[in-house]
C-alpha cells in the first residue's frame, strides 16, 4: 500500500492543469503533423521546470536532458494512438532513472468519441530492488537493441521472409521487456497503472 502512494504522489507532478493542457495540445499536434511531440519535467529542489516541447520522427523522439543541476523526474510525449511505452521508452526510463514516465496517445477514436488517453509509469528509483530490475533492463537492451534498431531503419527494405524473422524477434524482445515489468510491478518497483484523469481531456478536432 505504501508503495502505490508513492507512486500516486510521484505522478501528482503531471495532473495539472497547465501540464494536462500541454500533453493535450501535443497530442493533437501529433495527429496532424504525424511526428511524435514531448517534454521533459525538471527539479532543482523544491522547484519545477517543463522543457520546451520538441518533435521527433514518425516513431521516435529525443527528449534531451535537463540541467546539470537538476534532477530529470518526469517524462511526456505522444505516440499516436498507443499509450503505451516502447522498450526504448522502457530503456530510457530505467538508464535516466525517471521516475514518471507518461505517454499520450488518441483512444476510443473508432468509437466516434475520440479522447486523448495520458498513461504514466511510475519508477521508485529508490526502491532497494531498482538496481536489479535496472540492470536486467539494461542486459536486455544490449542483447535486443540492435534487433529493435534494425526494424526501425531497414524493415521496409528486407524481403518478406527476412521481415518476418526480424519481426518475430521484435514481437519476442517486447514480451521479455514486459515480463521484467510484471516482475518490477509486483516487487513495488514499477506501476504501470497510474492512469491519469482524462475527464477534461476530450478531443476536439475542430480547435
Amino acid at each position: 500500500m505504501a508503495e502505490n502512494m508513492k507512486h500516486e504522489e510521484q505522478c501528482r507532478i503531471f495532473n495539472r492543469p497547465s501540464i494536462l493542457k500541454r500533453m493535450r495540445d501535443l497530442v493533437k499536434s501529433e495527429i496532424k503533423t504525424g511526428e511524435e511531440h514531448g517534454f521533459l519535467v525538471c527539479k532543482r529542489g523544491e522547484d519545477y521546470r517543463l522543457t520546451e516541447p520538441c518533435k521527433g520522427t514518425e516513431c521516435e523522439i529525443e527528449l534531451g536532458h535537463c540541467r546539470d543541476d537538476e534532477e530529470q523526474v518526469g517524462t511526456f510525449h505522444t505516440h499516436g494512438l498507443f499509450s503505451f511505452p516502447s522498450c526504448s521508452d522502457i530503456v530510457t526510463a530505467f538508464e535516466r532513472g525517471t521516475r514518471v514516465n507518461c505517454i499520450g496517445a488518441l483512444t476510443c477514436w473508432w468509437l466516434g468519441y475520440p479522447a486523448v488517453m495520458i498513461k504514466c509509469m511510475s519508477i521508485d528509483v529508490d526502491h532497494p530492488e531498482y538496481d536489479k530490475f535496472r540492470d536486467r533492463i539494461l542486459k536486455l537492451d544490449e542483447i535486443y537493441g540492435p534487433i529493435l534498431s534494425k526494424w526501425d531503419e531497414e524493415s521496409e527494405r528486407l524481403s518478406d521472409e527476412e521481415e518476418k524473422k526480424l519481426y518475430d524477434k521484435v514481437i519476442e524482445a517486447h514480451i521479455k521487456f514486459n515480463k521484467v515489468l510484471d516482475e518490477a510491478e509486483k516487487a513495488g518497483v514499477v506501476d504501470r497503472a497510474a492512469l491519469l484523469d482524462i475527464k477534461d481531456l476530450e478531443y476536439d478536432e475542430t480547435e
